[in-house]
């Protein structure tokens, strides 16, 4: 099976592990590892809240969160697949996987392709998890690989700006 980063599955819940329950976008696949970020479609920290004052509004959002338009993100049978707005966590470390555990995943009906991330998307990740400071330098030159990581996507979404 061929694994490309861009691609999002979704992991059920597994007793104990935390990297389950949730949507995975891959970033980067090598023969040993597979990394990615988690997505979620709650946004806690930036839901509109009800104050003394009425509905409150955050003051900004943070430079490290990616925002995804729900309607564009679109499964295998092309239809959205998050019905809330939606964040990519960029703000915490990536996570890894071994390859192994992933397709072990794949094979026990845990883990499942679900869709995949515009380039456009993709080309906004790095950039906005680097401003975190959360990413080492390994991290990102990992991601930006140009063949096992999403750096071809990237590169190939800012030649279509020019």
């Amino acid at each position: 099976m061929m694994l490309s980063p861009g691609e999002i599955y979704y992991c059920e819940r597994i007793k104990g592990d935390g990297t389950s329950g949730h949507w995975w976008v891959l970033l980067f696949v090598d023969a040993n590892v597979v990394r990615y970020v988690t997505a979620t479609s709650q946004i806690k920290p930036f839901v509109y809240r009800e104050g003394l004052q009425g509905l409150q509004q955050p003051k900004e959002q943070p430079d490290s969160v990616v925002f995804l338009d729900t309607q564009k993100i679109v499964g295998q049978n092309n239809l959205p697949i998050f019905s809330k707005p939606t964040i990519l966590n960029c703000f915490h470390s990536m996570r890894s996987i071994s390859l192994q555990d992933f397709n072990t995943r794949i094979d026990r009906k845990l883990l499942r392709i679900v869709g995949r991330l515009p380039d456009r998307y993709l080309a906004q990740i790095v950039p906005s998890a680097r401003c975190s400071g959360q990413w080492s330098r390994v991290d990102v030159k990992q991601v930006l690989h140009a063949e096992n990581g999403i750096g071809g996507c990237v590169n190939a979404f800012y030649d279509g700006l020019r």
